[in-house]
């Protein structure tokens, strides 16, 4: 009734990891076994770790269908989501977020690690590398155009808390323009779907041969977590299935929730479920 007459049908799932572990029960990406909803890797089993990143990683081998899905999810132990009840609704359209998973995840460690490691080439004490690799970052921005900027002063806490790993502290959009990107519509070009594949195949195996570097020298760099898997699920498959990542990430969807808290706070507390959506 509240719908008027009107109904729809589901295309996709947007959301990041936690939201689809808590919504759909999915395992943990620390789950020792099946840490992701999209496939079986392991945590625990080195034939399907899910830090190999070949193309002949025996996770490659274990991505579900919805159909095993759904026989999977009749098992002894299973807790299948009354989500899964809507009509239409295949595993496959449960997405990985760029918003999340790349901006806020692969790419801000990707950024983080390597303006930390150029700092040296900015001077010769950490003040002074930070202050000109700052300067550095402005240039850049007013070269390309820039919109979305980091706020404020770039600190060394910016690009690694004390103690921690190099990761750049900034909001999503910010991050994703210190990387230069090239203009696609949903639909990719021949051209634009193979440099994602190129992409999705290669970043990950470069940034883990950096990370077992790292170990190696005993040094806190390259920090490799499971957002790099969701990255290659992302870029090689979905980017096949659903076309450019950026057509459908979460932004206006943060956007949107912003706004209907709005909307919710306008209205009485004993109407407010029907008046909102209406």
């Amino acid at each position: 009734l509240l719908a008027d007459g009107w109904s729809g049908a589901t295309m996709q799932v947007r959301g990041d990891w936690a939201f689809f572990c808590q919504a759909f029960g999915f395992p943990s990406w620390r789950s020792d076994e099946q840490m992701c909803w999209l496939c079986k890797p392991s945590n625990v089993h080195p034939s399907l770790f899910w830090t190999n990143f070949n193309s002949s990683a025996g996770w490659r081998k274990t991505i579900w269908t919805h159909e095993a899905y759904l026989s999977f999810l009749e098992s002894p132990g299973a807790e299948p989501s009354g989500l899964f009840g809507i009509r239409g609704l295949r595993v496959e359209m449960i997405i990985g977020d760029v918003l999340r998973a790349v901006d806020l995840g692969v790419a801000a460690h990707v950024a983080g690690n390597i303006l930390f490691e150029l700092l040296p080439k900015f001077g010769r004490n950490q003040e002074e590398q930070v202050k000109q690799l700052q300067l550095a970052m402005q240039e850049y921005y007013k070269n390309s155009k820039v919109a979305s900027r980091m706020d404020g002063s770039l600190t060394l806490d910016r690009l690694r808390t004390k103690g921690q790993w190099p990761k750049l502290k900034a909001k999503a959009a910010a991050v994703r323009n210190l990387i230069p990107l090239r203009s696609e519509c949903q639909i990719l070009s021949r051209h634009g779907a193979e440099t994602l594949r190129r992409i999705g195949e290669s970043l990950p195996r470069a940034y883990a041969h950096l990370a077992a570097e790292a170990v190696g020298m005993n040094k806190k760099g390259w920090k490799l977590v499971p957002k790099f898997h969701l990255f290659q699920h992302i870029l090689l498959s979905q980017a096949r299935r659903f076309g450019n990542p950026k057509t459908y990430w979460t932004y206006a969807d943060e956007d949107m929730v912003g706004q209907m808290v709005e909307v919710g706070q306008s209205c009485h507390s004993s109407t407010m479920p029907a008046t909102a959506l209406f």
